[in-house]
């Protein structure tokens, strides 16, 4: 008889999910979207938990290290947010499963996907007001979740601060982030038990 895990593990790149059994999507919104779309058309598991680093926006609150899970994730770009063009029918917020958020027994925060890494400390300032991290794949893989009827989570780690110091702070704090995520994600997986 083949054990089918509740949770199907998807993160952008395979250091993200370590030793768990998992499945990288790719990087950036679009890639995500169709590598999640794919993992899950046989999916038998009964959720979906992303993982993953990203940044903090200035004045969430969070430092680097932190380990959080996502609450709702916004879907934004950056030049509508700075008012030079718009989005028509904007996608709304998507909404994490409530238990599966509280199993992770982490701080919980909203999460802004955008189509790139911010560096521009004032459109970080902006898209700040949206959330407390960015995360480049998040909503693509839990558009995807939602679109299969499963519920998901996110268990996300501070690698860096939004800004223009962004990708010298991941690549110094990266492989300890990880480490993190994957030592949260793996408590989670072993004590979670769908209803």
């Amino acid at each position: 008889m083949i054990t089918v895990p509740p949770l199907l593990v998807l993160s952008a790149v395979a250091e993200e999910f370590g030793t768990l059994a998992g499945v990288a999507v790719g990087v950036g919104a679009v890639r995500a979207a169709r590598g999640a779309a794919l993992a899950l058309t046989h999916c038998r598991s009964r959720g979906v938990l992303i993982l993953g680093t990203v940044g903090a926006y200035e004045g969430s609150g969070l430092s680097i290290g932190d380990v959080v899970t996502a609450r709702h994730i916004h879907l934004l770009d950056g030049t509508s947010a700075l008012g030079m063009s718009y989005t028509p029918l904007p996608p709304p917020p998507l909404r994490c499963d409530p238990d599966l958020q509280n199993a992770t027994g982490m701080r919980a925060v909203d999460v802004v996907t955008t189509g790139a890494i911010t560096t521009d400390a004032s459109l970080a300032r902006v898209l700040g007001t949206h959330g407390a991290v960015e995360h480049l794949e998040a909503w693509s893989i839990a558009h995807a979740a939602a679109e299969a009827g499963l519920p998901f989570a996110a268990i996300l780690g501070v690698t860096n601060e939004v800004g223009p110091n962004a990708h010298a702070q991941w690549r110094t704090h990266r492989a300890a982030v990880e480490a993190a995520v994957i030592q949260a994600a793996t408590k989670l997986l072993l004590g979670y038990a769908p209803a």
